[in-house]
């Protein structure tokens, strides 16, 4: 797949997996893709030119492969995510296309639709977040792809700066059994905090069929159903049910602390809170280290 998998469970037993070459950048990806309860790898293969449609290679628990091709990037130069500034994958921010100038655009993945019941290597559980190379395309503009349903189209996030874009994130927030949506707005300088704008998916859809928003109308994160503050420069997001409640926590993946000779990336993990820990910085409840500072994150419920 030409990138490694590495990943570990709960008892700390780390396994691999490895295959193929693709045909671009490729960025991995988690999801119950197959509905048998556990989580399976994926990757997002982004394409070399606007030309071209953006892959989902999804392998699922009994080993077959499929491929979903979906998704455009027409209007944007530059058709791959632009991760937060400070950590190995975006370093400085500075010059194309890490200062984000040239658009960019985002994988996503969950259970849009629970209505469809189980799909089996669907492309129920996948979608894109895209951001423009100019004004008025300074704005994330997101498309779901529900198996049961038309396409979910909604505009929510923004270009904060040179480097700096919000990074669309999912997890299933109060425990409905469908994927919920969210910003991680990272932090932009030494010393500032990452903010996470998190909103009810149900929410927004029937905002939409009500008409009392556009596909083009921009969410402002200020309405968000939950806020958490947590995460530093040079932080990756990633979320997950930690504490097997149902509910998805946020977490942050530390790469800061490098030049301290640490050998191990640091993750800081919180169980789903409410709004009580949104006016100040939250207080991680599982802090460990794993993986290496040219690892890619990423969480999921494994097979046992």
């Amino acid at each position: 797949w030409g990138r490694a998998f590495r990943y570990a469970s709960s008892d700390a037993s780390a396994r691999n997996l490895v295959a193929g070459t693709p045909p671009g950048r490729t960025i991995p990806l988690v999801s119950d893709f197959d509905g048998n309860g556990y989580d399976d790898v994926a990757q997002f293969i982004a394409p070399l030119s606007p030309e071209f449609k953006p892959i989902f290679r999804i392998r699922g628990a009994s080993g077959r492969t499929t491929t979903i091709q979906r998704g455009s990037c027409a209007v944007l130069s530059y058709c791959q995510p632009v991760e937060p500034l400070g950590t190995p994958f975006n370093p400085t921010g500075s010059g194309k296309p890490f200062d984000g100038s040239d658009g960019a655009m985002y994988p996503v993945t969950g259970e849009w639709d629970i209505s469809a019941g189980a799909q089996d290597l669907s492309v129920d559980d996948v979608g894109v977040a895209t951001i423009g190379a100019n004004s008025p395309g300074q704005y994330l503009r997101w498309e779901l792809w529900p198996q049961a349903a038309e396409t979910v189209r909604f505009t929510l996030g923004a270009r904060q700066g040179p480097g700096v874009v919000d990074q669309p994130v999912t997890g299933d927030w109060n425990g409905d059994g469908v994927t919920d949506v969210g910003v991680f707005r990272p932090a932009a300088a030494v010393g500032q905090a990452g903010r996470w704008y998190l909103f009810d998916l149900a929410r927004i859809r029937q905002l939409l069929r009500e008409r009392r928003l556009d596909a083009d109308q921009i969410i402002d994160v200020n309405s968000a159903d939950w806020k958490v503050e947590l995460g530093q420069y040079g932080d990756m997001p990633v979320t997950g049910d930690w504490n097997g409640d149902g509910r998805a926590g946020v977490g942050v993946v530390s790469y800061g602390d490098r030049a301290l000779g640490s050998a191990s990336p640091e993750w800081k993990l919180q169980d789903f809170v409410e709004t009580t820990c949104g006016s100040e910085a939250c207080v991680p409840e599982h802090v460990f280290r794993y993986g290496s500072y040219n690892a890619y994150p990423i969480a999921g419920r494994w097979t046992p």
